[in-house]
């Protein structure tokens, strides 16, 4: 579908590149959990239960798939900025995020947006919580996207992670 798409609009924006892999924290090959026809934003690193419409759907089989870091790939394309990073992983997050530090200690990233579902932290033995505290120690200060698109600044200290949510991350301004 997204090389549908991608090629539905090469025409009149910037080119495309569609890389069939997957950013994490170190390079090497995992296996990707599937989910049905019309489920497949839910394959996950993580196998996990989700639910619609009242029925529990689990995981069709597994498909392996190679493991990049974005530190890796920016290098390598030679990219010099990403003014937004859109991280939509599944209970991935740390792992993405962990392959973007050398990217972050540069400041080459502007702005990270990335989402917490509980659901699919089930499958990593992880909370939404464990996600917050590893994207602080990265560096970077969170902001809670809430529903009518205004920002919350979070405090890690007392935050509860909703079952669902979107943040926004930048690096932490310092101090001096």
């Amino acid at each position: 579908r997204l090389r549908e798409n991608a090629g539905a609009i090469r025409g009149s924006h910037a080119p495309v590149q569609i890389n069939q892999c997957a950013i994490g924290s170190v390079r090497g090959t995992m296996n990707l959990y599937i989910y049905p026809a019309g489920c497949a934003a839910w394959n996950s690193f993580f196998p996990h239960r989700m639910g619609t419409e009242g029925e529990t759907i689990l995981p069709l089989g597994t498909e392996q798939v190679p493991v990049i870091t974005l530190d890796d790939y920016v290098d390598k394309q030679r990219v010099d900025r990403i003014d937004l990073l859109k991280i939509d992983v599944e209970g991935f997050e740390i792992e993405a995020l962990q392959g973007t530090r050398r990217l972050l200690q540069a400041r080459r990233i502007g702005f990270i947006i990335f989402e917490i579902s509980t659901h699919c932290l089930e499958g990593t033995g992880r909370k939404g919580i464990d996600v917050l505290r590893e994207v602080a120690a990265l560096g970077l200060d969170i902001q809670q996207i809430n529903s009518d698109g205004n920002l919350q600044a979070v405090n890690i200290a007392n935050s509860e992670v909703p079952h669902f949510v979107n943040y926004l991350a930048q690096v932490r301004v310092s101090a001096n």
